[in-house]
C-alpha cells in the first residue's frame, strides 16, 4: 500500500536532532515494520527553528520504503503574523503541485488538519483524484488564535478566523475519516 502523509508543523526526521513526534513515529513504524511505502510532504520552513531546510523543492529518501518531499516556501518570524498565514497559504499549493507532479497517486493520505490552508489542498486533491483521506486534528484551529492575540485585537482577526471556520468545515466535510490526539479533538472535528 502506498500511504502518503501531508504534514507541516511538526519536525522531520531529516532534521539536524530532531524528537519525531506523531507523524515522523507513524512514517517511521510503517516503513519499518510493514511492507506499505510512505511519502510525506511537508514545507521547507521550520516553525520552531524559523530556517529553511532547503532553498528548493528537495526530495529526501529516509530508506527505501520512506520519501521525504520538502515543497520550498516562504518564512515568518514571529508565529502570529501575517507572513504566516502567507506561508500557510504558499505550503497549500505548493503541496497540492507537488503531488499532481509526483507520477504517481496513493491508496490513501493522512493529513494534520493544520495549518488549514494545506489540509484544504489536500483533502481537494484527494477527492479530484478519488483517494480516501483521513485528517488529523491535533489543535483546536482556528479558535486557538483567540488566545494568541490579546482580546482588544480580536476584532482584527475576526475575518481571518470566520475564512478558516468556513474552510475547516468544508475541509472535514469532505474528509473520508477523522481521528484526533484525544476525544476531545476527534470530537471538535467531528462537530
Amino acid at each position: 500500500m502506498k500511504i502518503w502523509i501531508v504534514s507541516v508543523g511538526e519536525p522531520l526526521p531529516t532534521d539536524q536532532d530532531a524528537r519525531i513526534r506523531r507523524m515522523g513515529i507513524l512514517g517511521k513504524y510503517i516503513t519499518e515494520n510493514t511492507d506499505n511505502t510512505v511519502d510525506w510532504f511537508s514545507a521547507s520552513f521550520d516553525h520552531y527553528k524559523k530556517v529553511q531546510r532547503a532553498k528548493k523543492n528537495t526530495d529526501i529518501t529516509i530508506n527505501l520504503k520512506y520519501t521525504m518531499h520538502i515543497v520550498k516556501t516562504n518564512g515568518y518570524k514571529r508565529n502570529v503574523s501575517p507572513a504566516r498565514i502567507l506561508q500557510h497559504i504558499s505550503s497549500g499549493k505548493g503541496i497540492y503541485k507537488r503531488m499532481v507532479d509526483m507520477g504517481y497517486k496513493p491508496d490513501v493520505i493522512l493529513a494534520s488538519m493544520e495549518p488549514l490552508e494545506v489540509s484544504k489542498e489536500t483533502v481537494r486533491f484527494a477527492k479530484e483524484n478519488n483517494i480516501p483521506i483521513i485528517v488529523d486534528v491535533r489543535d483546536l484551529w482556528p479558535e486557538i488564535y483567540y488566545e494568541a492575540v490579546k482580546p482588544e485585537f480580536h476584532w482584527l482577526i475576526k475575518p481571518y478566523v470566520k475564512r478558516c471556520q468556513r474552510t475547516l468545515r468544508l475541509t472535514m466535510n469532505a474528509a473520508s475519516g477523522i481521528v484526533g490526539m484525544s476525544e476531545g479533538f476527534l470530537e471538535y472535528g467531528l462537530k
